[in-house]
């Protein structure tokens, strides 16, 4: 038996899943709080760190990550990039920026909520209200497709964001670092 790691494209927040233990043969009914990001706030409660998100159509949506309560759900379209890391060089790696976006449905972009102090998008010039447009030239329609495009980028290098302020748009240069796990 096998199931389908394409699950999750029409969640919704308060949509149930389930979420399947691995170590302890326990199953967890939970909810879907939110799918703004890539990492999904699901409410666990028995659920631990490897247990499976199933939703109800038996597809994995996501994998929870994380102990204690800092836990979520990874989504399924990132365990594939997860598992290459893991074995090609022992650890993930995780770009990072310094932002926080949600999902602008009016405008299909993102709109960044919060911009970290000293971090990437900081120097570059990003705002708490810029709507992101483009990432290397590719649309940005979610915050999942924005996640995509800075993992797959170099760090070290410049991506190229379209963003709209004010009504304008603009081109902002921010130099993509790659995460430190220990932070």
């Amino acid at each position: 038996p096998s199931v389908s790691l394409d699950g999750g494209a029409d969640l919704r927040d308060g949509q149930y899943a389930l979420a399947l233990d691995h170590d302890h043969d326990s199953i967890a009914i939970g909810e879907v709080i939110s799918v703004t990001s890539p990492l999904l706030e699901v409410e666990q409660s028995a659920a631990v760190p490897g247990s499976a998100i199933i939703d109800d159509t038996g597809a994995v949506i996501a994998m929870i990550i994380g102990n204690g309560t800092n836990r979520h759900g990874a989504r399924a379209w990132m365990l594939e990039q997860v598992t290459v890391d893991l074995i090609t060089s022992g650890r993930t790696a995780h770009n990072w920026l310094g932002l926080v976006v949600s999902h602008e449905a009016a405008t299909d972009m993102v709109v960044v909520t919060s911009v970290v102090e000293g971090s990437p998008a900081a120097r570059a010039g990003l705002r708490n209200g810029d709507l992101i447009d483009s990432f290397d030239g590719d649309p940005i329609v979610d915050a999942a497709s924005l996640h995509r495009q800075l993992q797959n980028a170099e760090p070290g290098e410049d991506a190229v964001l379209t963003v709209t302020r004010d009504g304008s748009r603009r081109i902002i240069l921010a130099t993509v670092t790659e995460l430190d796990p220990q932070e």
